[in-house]
Protein backbone atom coordinates (compact mmCIF):
# COMPACT_ATOMS: atom_id res chain seq x y z
CA UNK A 1 0.00 0.00 0.00
CA UNK A 2 2.77 2.44 0.96
CA UNK A 3 4.76 1.42 -2.11
CA UNK A 4 1.75 2.19 -4.32
CA UNK A 5 1.34 5.60 -2.69
CA UNK A 6 5.03 6.40 -3.22
CA UNK A 7 4.86 5.24 -6.83
CA UNK A 8 1.75 7.33 -7.44
CA UNK A 9 3.29 10.45 -5.89
CA UNK A 10 6.48 9.98 -7.93
CA UNK A 11 4.46 9.50 -11.11
CA UNK A 12 2.39 12.59 -10.35
CA UNK A 13 5.53 14.65 -9.72
CA UNK A 14 7.02 13.47 -13.02
CA UNK A 15 3.79 14.30 -14.83
CA UNK A 16 3.68 17.76 -13.27
CA UNK A 17 7.27 18.41 -14.28
CA UNK A 18 6.63 17.16 -17.80
CA UNK A 19 3.54 19.35 -18.04
CA UNK A 20 5.66 22.33 -16.99
CA UNK A 21 8.26 21.44 -19.64
CA UNK A 22 5.55 21.19 -22.31
CA UNK A 23 4.06 24.52 -21.26
CA UNK A 24 7.45 26.25 -21.24
CA UNK A 25 8.40 24.76 -24.62
CA UNK A 26 5.08 25.82 -26.17
CA UNK A 27 5.38 29.34 -24.80
CA UNK A 28 8.94 29.76 -26.08
CA UNK A 29 8.21 28.20 -29.50
CA UNK A 30 5.09 30.35 -30.00
CA UNK A 31 7.06 33.44 -29.06
CA UNK A 32 9.75 32.59 -31.61
CA UNK A 33 7.11 31.71 -34.22
CA UNK A 34 5.74 35.22 -33.93
CA UNK A 35 9.12 36.96 -33.61
CA UNK A 36 10.86 35.15 -36.49
CA UNK A 37 7.86 34.25 -38.70
CA UNK A 38 8.56 30.53 -38.45
CA UNK A 39 6.96 28.12 -40.88
CA UNK A 40 5.34 24.95 -39.48
CA UNK A 41 8.47 22.80 -39.92
CA UNK A 42 10.64 25.38 -38.16
CA UNK A 43 8.09 25.69 -35.36
CA UNK A 44 8.04 21.91 -34.88
CA UNK A 45 11.85 21.69 -34.66
CA UNK A 46 12.07 24.68 -32.30
CA UNK A 47 9.32 23.22 -30.10
CA UNK A 48 11.10 19.85 -29.91
CA UNK A 49 14.43 21.56 -29.12
CA UNK A 50 12.79 23.58 -26.35
CA UNK A 51 10.97 20.56 -24.94
CA UNK A 52 14.21 18.59 -24.85
CA UNK A 53 15.98 21.52 -23.17
CA UNK A 54 13.31 21.97 -20.50
CA UNK A 55 13.15 18.22 -19.78
CA UNK A 56 16.94 18.11 -19.38
CA UNK A 57 16.70 21.11 -17.08
CA UNK A 58 14.09 19.36 -14.92
CA UNK A 59 16.28 16.28 -14.57
CA UNK A 60 19.31 18.40 -13.73
CA UNK A 61 17.32 20.33 -11.10
CA UNK A 62 16.33 17.04 -9.46
CA UNK A 63 20.05 16.48 -8.93
CA UNK A 64 20.96 19.92 -7.62
CA UNK A 65 20.65 21.94 -10.81
CA UNK A 66 22.81 22.00 -13.89
CA UNK A 67 26.41 23.03 -13.36
CA UNK A 68 27.75 25.78 -15.58
CA UNK A 69 29.36 23.24 -17.94
CA UNK A 70 26.17 21.21 -18.22
CA UNK A 71 24.06 24.32 -18.77
CA UNK A 72 26.43 25.46 -21.51
CA UNK A 73 26.22 22.07 -23.22
CA UNK A 74 22.43 22.13 -23.04
CA UNK A 75 22.33 25.61 -24.59
CA UNK A 76 24.84 24.66 -27.28
CA UNK A 77 22.74 21.63 -28.23
CA UNK A 78 19.62 23.73 -28.47
CA UNK A 79 21.42 26.41 -30.50
CA UNK A 80 22.73 23.79 -32.95
CA UNK A 81 19.17 22.62 -33.57
CA UNK A 82 18.07 26.22 -34.08
CA UNK A 83 20.91 26.92 -36.47
CA UNK A 84 20.04 23.83 -38.51
CA UNK A 85 16.44 24.91 -39.10
CA UNK A 86 16.43 28.72 -39.09
CA UNK A 87 17.50 30.84 -42.02
CA UNK A 88 20.74 32.78 -41.60
CA UNK A 89 18.74 35.97 -41.01
CA UNK A 90 16.45 34.33 -38.44
CA UNK A 91 19.35 32.77 -36.58
CA UNK A 92 21.25 36.04 -36.57
CA UNK A 93 18.25 37.75 -34.93
CA UNK A 94 17.88 34.87 -32.46
CA UNK A 95 21.58 34.91 -31.59
CA UNK A 96 21.65 38.68 -31.15
CA UNK A 97 18.93 38.39 -28.51
CA UNK A 98 20.74 35.76 -26.45
CA UNK A 99 22.76 36.71 -23.38
CA UNK A 100 26.46 36.34 -23.99
CA UNK A 101 28.85 34.76 -21.52
CA UNK A 102 31.15 37.24 -19.87
CA UNK A 103 34.55 37.28 -21.48
CA UNK A 104 37.51 36.94 -19.12
CA UNK A 105 39.35 40.16 -18.52
CA UNK A 106 43.14 40.14 -18.76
Amino acid sequence: MIACALLASTSFASFAQSAAAVSSAETRAKSYQKEFSLNQHQYDVIYKAELSYYRQLEVAKEHGGPGSGQAMQMEMGRNQQYKAVLTAEQYSKYDAGQPKAAKPMH
